[in-house]
């Protein structure tokens, strides 16, 4: 239980935090989406090393949490910020 509040709850600040700042202008917004996803980051390798010290089915339920929550926020914004760069005709970097 410990566990799922560790990784919810800064979740879920920063999530909070960055719908606050979405459509301000600045660089607010993107100082809340980088910290939030390092905040994630940071906490889905502390508990990946919390699971291999504690072997067993420790590493399974981290798998099936990251699966459940750090997955799908990653992915959703990724999507997010591609349509959003599509709809705003802003050109996606070359490569060559």
């Amino acid at each position: 239980m410990r566990g799922f509040f560790a990784m919810a709850v800064p979740a879920i600040v920063g999530g909070v935090w960055l719908a606050h700042e979405h459509g301000r202008s600045g660089s607010r917004f993107v100082l809340a989406l980088g910290t939030g996803l390092l905040t994630r980051l940071v906490l889905a390798a502390l508990a990946a090393f919390g699971a291999s010290r504690s072997g067993g089915t420790a590493t399974t339920g981290l798998l099936a949490g990251l699966a459940a929550g750090f997955a799908p926020v990653t992915v959703l914004e990724m999507i997010w910020f591609s349509r959003a760069r599509v709809r705003s005709g802003v050109p996606s970097a070359r490569r060559g």
